[in-house]
């Protein structure tokens, strides 16, 4: 019999197989369609994606505070991947803008990174390690990094 962490860490990997064959499949409609012809985006990636969101955000503590990356080498990771996406998402919009592909395809790598976000904060939660909280500097010199207890 399986632990819960296990069933959710099977869970979560099953999540980024289905994400890693969206993308390669998405890459591969984007490359084979002429420059003039628009590609559509099945929304119902974007509804799977809302729904691991809703899933995976119910299993973190609330959000307090700005969360700088750390929480281990996976979550880490995953805040990289965020990070990657953002800047996918930034790629995308002059292709939206020249109506090479469907909004919804901005939409999902959009929530994608938010997933990403939740899912660092997830892992970083049921590994046990705190997550480090961003303070603004004022005047103390003294470094403003601090744990959530």
């Amino acid at each position: 019999m399986y632990s819960n962490e296990m069933r959710s860490l099977y869970s979560f990997c099953l999540i980024f197989f289905i994400f890693q064959f969206l993308l390669y499949f998405y890459i591969y409609i984007f490359l084979i369609n002429l420059p003039s012809e628009k590609t559509k985006f099945d929304v119902s990636f974007y509804n799977f994606v809302n729904e691991q969101i809703d899933v995976y955000g119910d299993r973190t503590p609330p959000l307090r505070a700005f969360i700088l990356p750390g929480g281990g080498e996976l979550s880490s990771t995953l805040q990289y991947a965020r990070a990657v996406c953002r800047r996918v998402e930034r790629t995308i919009v002059p292709l939206l803008k020249a109506e090479a592909i469907d909004g919804d395809c901005l939409r999902f790598v959009n929530r994608l990174s938010d997933l990403l976000f939740i899912l660092a904060r997830y892992i970083a939660s049921i590994s046990g390690r705190k997550e480090a909280v961003y303070h603004r500097f004022q005047s103390d010199p003294e470094s403003k990094i601090t744990q959530i207890p």
